[in-house]
């Protein structure tokens, strides 16, 4: 997350502006994806970004992403399409440091007209 944005914890609804792949850090190889988000903090624009490897199995952080940025499964040797400018809620908690950290990333759905008179 970057330095200087305060998000208190909860959920966001927040889009996907870029990806980008840097070299660094202590992962594997040294090179890392950062995840660059627009998040809607009670209407107004926050830019936040965090990092993940670049392994994309199951397990990985990165398959999460895809996963909801997807709305569906990923399959093994699939070609995606640039997820740039997919919506997802995010859910952003404290570190220990007080900084804002994403804990998970979640489909988003937009909410369907309801009825009135109607139970949801």
């Amino acid at each position: 997350i970057q330095a200087g944005v305060d998000i208190p914890p909860g959920t966001y609804k927040a889009q996907l502006t870029r990806t980008e792949i840097k070299s660094g850090g202590s992962f594997g190889d040294g090179k890392f994806r950062v995840w660059h988000w627009l998040v809607d903090v009670n209407g107004e624009a926050a830019e936040i970004s965090d990092s993940t490897s670049l392994n994309t199995g199951p397990q990985s952080k990165a398959y999460a992403r895809l996963t909801a940025l997807l709305q569906r499964t990923p399959q093994a040797g699939e070609k995606l399409e640039d997820p740039t400018g997919k919506t997802v809620v995010l859910t952003i908690a404290k570190k220990e440091n007080g900084f804002p950290k994403i804990e998970a990333v979640g489909a988003f759905v937009d909410p369907q007209q309801t009825v009135e008179g109607l139970p949801r």
